[in-house]
């Protein structure tokens, strides 16, 4: 059963992922110009995806910008075995 005003599927996908799960879309599409935007989550919008990005992030051009972690340990490869 899919509840539309309520956002809402028994499936519970839709409640889970804030989007429209197959069973939902099935009915938003059957209108002729179907408006998704009343039916997503709103973390998923243009707003919330520009305010993320906003503060803006520094560029890493190459390996060498990675920075150098120490991990504790040293990790090797396996020991092979013989047949």
């Amino acid at each position: 059963m899919v509840y539309l005003k309520d956002r809402e599927c028994t499936c519970r996908e839709w409640q889970v992922t804030g989007k429209p799960c197959p069973h939902a879309l099935a009915i938003i599409t059957t209108s002729r110009q179907p408006d998704f935007e009343p039916y997503v989550d709103m973390a998923y919008s243009v707003a919330k995806l520009r305010a993320a990005y906003d503060k803006g992030w520094p560029n890493i051009t190459g390996k060498s910008q990675w920075p150098e972690v120490d991990k504790g340990f040293n990790l090797q490869p396996p020991i092979a075995k013989k047949r």
